[in-house]
């Protein structure tokens, strides 16, 4: 009985040293929009959103989230997360910086996050570590590199250049010349597109070419291991070039010339004056959609 009630009481004990701590930073800096607005952006843990701002400004918001015992090693640890902010002509880096050489056995836990608003024409640069990466209604160059985390990408225009070695990527209602790479992933793309360039290890990989996509280079799809399915407008020129090494080939669409079919390899074309449009995968089936 008595080992019970020190039980009980080393239960309540820790109950009440565990709570809640929430710390945040915000930060505004006024932009010049007649001139470009660059934003580099650094975390190894942690996951970012950035937005159109419709304010002659950038607004930051960082939050960092404690969850279990506060007198243990963890919460030091969360104390020394810090945001390092500089911001000179036009243009802010932030980078988030962590305690090095840390471990605990602590069941407590960490949740960091940023938000940042900033002018629609901002070109962006994120790298995330360990995190996920959030971008929406942005007009500017955008390139967001990813270790271990998933990239999703809405309604923004203009050069998009997307990496991430585990995680999959999310392109939505989008606009200008896409380029992604995704080394253990899935990619899914919509949006109107002038040029593609897609290439995933090992996931598969599906686009869709909204109406008025006008393609003026030559654009590829690859997969070592995965399918891939490109979907396009009715209005679309181009030339097919698709092969897979171990798969199939299904087309759901009209080809005005057909060169070379066979079950791996589908040689043909639409329209006059056309870009080539390549699809290669190792070990998977491809599929090629026409939609009004």
């Amino acid at each position: 009985m008595k080992k019970i009630v020190i039980s009980l009481f080393l239960f309540l004990f820790t109950l009440f040293l565990i709570g809640d701590d929430t710390r945040k930073v915000t930060r505004n800096f006024p932009v010049d929009t007649s001139r470009q607005v660059v934003i580099d952006f650094h975390d190894s843990d942690g996951d970012i959103t950035i937005e159109k701002h419709d304010k002659n400004e950038i607004a930051i918001e960082f939050v960092k989230e404690f969850k279990g015992s506060n007198g243990n090693s963890s919460h030091s640890y969360f104390l020394d997360i810090d945001p390092v902010i500089e911001f000179s002509g036009n243009q802010l880096r932030m980078e988030v910086k962590y305690p090095k050489n840390w471990f605990s056995l602590s069941f407590s836990r960490v949740d960091v996050r940023t938000r940042i608003l900033t002018p629609a024409g901002s070109d962006v640069k994120i790298r995330v570590s360990d995190g996920d990466a959030r971008l929406a209604d942005l007009k500017g160059s955008i390139q967001a590199t990813s270790s271990d985390g998933d990239l999703a990408v809405t309604r923004c225009r203009g050069r998009l250049a997307l990496t991430t070695s585990d995680g999959n990527i999310d392109v939505t209602e989008a606009a200008g010349d896409l380029y992604i790479r995704a080394s253990d992933g899935d990619i899914a793309a919509q949006g109107t597109f002038t040029a593609f360039d897609l290439e995933t290890s090992d996931g598969d990989c599906r686009l869709v070419l909204a109406p008025g996509s006008k393609l003026d280079r030559d654009c590829r799809m690859a997969a070592s291991d995965g399918d891939l399915t490109l979907v396009h407008p009715d209005s679309l020129a181009f030339v097919l070039n698709a092969r897979t090494s171990d798969g199939g080939i299904r087309a759901h669409t009209r080809f005005d010339r057909t060169s070379h079919h066979s079950e791996t390899r589908l040689q043909a074309e639409r329209g006059q004056g056309g870009f080539t449009v390549n699809l290669r995968t190792s070990d998977g089936d491809i599929t090629i959609e026409g939609k009004s």
